[in-house]
């Protein structure tokens, strides 16, 4: 994927958990292993700010597992059913 347009996804996911799961600009950025400041700047700037290439993987890694633990934590059934 182009880094941008990964960018650009990674800053609207980011914007989605901020808006829908009760997460604010602290605990998002310890999820994700970078500072509060920097989610702040990145949704705010969107387009115009560039990720350094090893914050970008960093994140993207992060970004991607903590969306797959909520879609798991949403399907848990604690029955097994």
């Amino acid at each position: 994927m182009i880094k941008k347009a990964k960018q650009i996804k990674m800053c609207k996911d980011m914007k989605y958990l901020l808006d829908t799961n009760d997460y604010n600009y602290c605990s998002l950025g310890e999820e994700l292993g970078v500072s509060p400041r920097s989610i702040r700047l990145w949704i705010a700037q969107g387009n115009k700010v560039n990720m350094q290439d090893i914050t970008l993987k960093k994140v993207f890694t992060n970004l991607e597992q903590l969306k797959n633990e909520l879609k798991k934590a949403e399907e848990y059934q604690p029955n097994g059913n």
